[in-house]
């Protein structure tokens, strides 16, 4: 399944990003509750977006270390 990234909220949409590239705005109501900027997440069958704190996280931490890297050049 493909994980998607929530790039910003406009209203009650949440402009979200692929890690392809690809673009999609989904429904504010489709996310858990305080669900915020930032948060990677699977589309599942049924509409609803399923955050996951593990992909995440390691998606942070990999952003971090790779903000260490440019900085020491």
């Amino acid at each position: 399944m493909e994980f998607w990234v929530i790039d910003r909220w406009e209203g009650d949409l949440a402009v979200c990003h692929s890690e392809e590239g690809k673009r999609l705005e989904i429904l504010r109501e489709r996310f858990p509750e305080n669900t915020a900027e930032g948060t990677w997440f699977q589309i599942m069958d049924n509409g609803q977006a399923l955050p996951s704190s593990e992909e995440t996280k390691k998606r942070q931490e990999y952003a971090k270390n790779l903000r260490k890297c440019l900085l020491l050049r």
